[in-house]
């Protein structure tokens, strides 16, 4: 009887354990799904921004602009 109680201790240890790792994980799932919308929206935001001034600027700088090679990690 006292060690089927120690098993049935151990099997539950392990299964909070287990469950806890699993709550730990979701957490950071959820956390860095977030940051990953934080920083599209933030882009998203900057983007914007970045076309309304070069709508409001146009001509050569524009051109310039859309040609340098910075231009392509923001797109």
């Amino acid at each position: 009887m006292a060690r089927l109680e120690g098993t049935a201790r151990r099997a539950m240890a392990r299964l909070e354990g287990t469950a806890r790792r699993e709550g730990m994980a979701h957490r950071e799932g959820m956390a860095r799904r977030e940051g990953m919308a934080r920083r599209a929206r933030m882009a998203r935001r900057a983007r914007m921004a970045r076309l309304e001034g070069t709508a409001r600027r146009e001509g050569m700088a524009h051109r310039m602009r859309m040609a340098s090679p910075l231009q392509d990690c923001w797109s």
